[in-house]
């Protein structure tokens, strides 16, 4: 059996790891479509002219689940925030996280969001590379 706090302390460190994984992935996604459209290769330039707007969306796709991520910590500092000055004006060591509050459920959904962009984006440009491998022979 694994107790509550095991559960929260693996919670913490899932999120944390998808959190980069996230990153990474979106700034690959940005960085492999940028480079098809300004490269000089052969390959890059039969890419680019075969699917420049698909490249520009998987782009623009990647910036924005970068922001997804980075408007889930402003909303989690924000609700830490708040606890924290509730915690603070009320003498308290310990308190709960307000489940209901606009940050704490912003969030959650800003953690889901930017996991469902990320897949999105990726989605896109394997589609994109497969479509110009599949035609271009």
């Amino acid at each position: 059996m694994i107790g509550k706090q095991n559960v929260i302390k693996d919670l913490h460190s899932l999120s944390d790891r998808l959190s980069t994984q996230v990153r990474t992935v979106a700034l690959g996604a940005l960085a492999l479509s940028w480079g098809l459209l300004i490269g000089e290769s052969n390959v890059a330039k039969s890419v680019a002219s075969a699917s420049k707007k698909h490249l520009l969306v998987v782009g623009g796709l990647a910036i924005l689940t970068m922001f997804l991520d980075f408007l889930q910590y402003v909303a989690g500092y924000i609700n830490n925030h708040k606890l924290l000055k509730h915690m603070e004006s009320s003498g308290l060591e310990n308190a709960q996280y307000d489940y209901d509050s606009y940050s704490y459920r912003l969030r959650s959904w800003l953690f889901v969001g930017k996991q469902v962009a990320l897949v999105v984006t990726v989605v896109w440009l394997l589609a994109v590379v497969l479509d110009w491998i599949l035609n271009s022979s």
